[in-house]
């Protein structure tokens, strides 16, 4: 009777400081991204108007001085012609600055960025959520 012998994982050469720094700003970039599952049809519902919504998680360390973040978003863009009709995505970047007077939960409201149709525009709006 054969026994299966007891494998260790390869680990592989002990890692370098470099390395170990990359994987913990990896880790720290991964545990500050959120996203919210739903599907198409809740989607719709949801983005049936123009105002777009988008929440920024905080820590209260970074509630508490005054520090910058940039906010990532696209809209949508629909003109209506003579020729029919067209949609494009636009990848807009603003960068939003948190002092210690902002509130959790707090929403900040950024005029006409949000999702276009003809002369109609949206308005941006950023929740800010504290994560513990």
């Amino acid at each position: 009777m054969t026994r299966k012998r007891d494998e260790k994982p390869y680990s592989g050469p002990p890692a370098t400081p470099e390395q170990n720094a990359d994987e913990q700003a990896l880790q720290e970039f991964c545990s500050s991204v959120h996203y919210e599952e739903m599907s198409f049809e809740n989607w719709c519902q949801k983005h049936k108007k123009l105002d777009l919504e988008i929440p920024i998680f905080v820590t209260r360390t970074q509630l508490s001085a005054t520090f910058r973040t940039v906010v990532k978003f696209s809209r949508t863009i629909r003109t209506h012609s003579a020729h029919g009709h067209q949609e494009k995505r636009e990848k807009i970047e603003r960068e939003l600055v948190l002092g210690p007077d902002t509130d959790c939960h707090k929403a900040i409201k950024l005029k006409g960025l949000g999702d276009i149709v003809d002369d109609q525009a949206g308005d941006l709006w950023i929740i800010i959520k504290v994560k513990d």
